[in-house]
């Protein structure tokens, strides 16, 4: 990371993929706006941390990620 996100910096979620294509295009745009929403704590909450902080938790994030799917495999 470069520096710190600004407050207007909303992390972005992916486009396309599996999930968004299972809903009908109405329920689509009504979860994207939750989904913006729901972001905007977290925005927030990275936005108080400085960089190093920030690298230290998306590695966090990251590696709960790949342990979260490990699993999935095993089962």
């Amino acid at each position: 990371m470069t520096g710190q996100a600004s407050s207007n910096d909303t992390p972005t979620r992916p486009t396309g993929g599996a999930r968004s294509s299972r809903s009908p295009p109405a329920q689509a745009a009504q979860i994207g706006e939750w989904l913006d929403g729901a972001a905007k704590p977290l925005a927030r909450v990275l936005d108080k941390l400085t960089p190093s902080e920030q690298e230290a938790f998306l590695k966090a994030m990251d590696l709960l990620e790949t342990e979260l799917h490990s699993q999935d495999n095993q089962r």
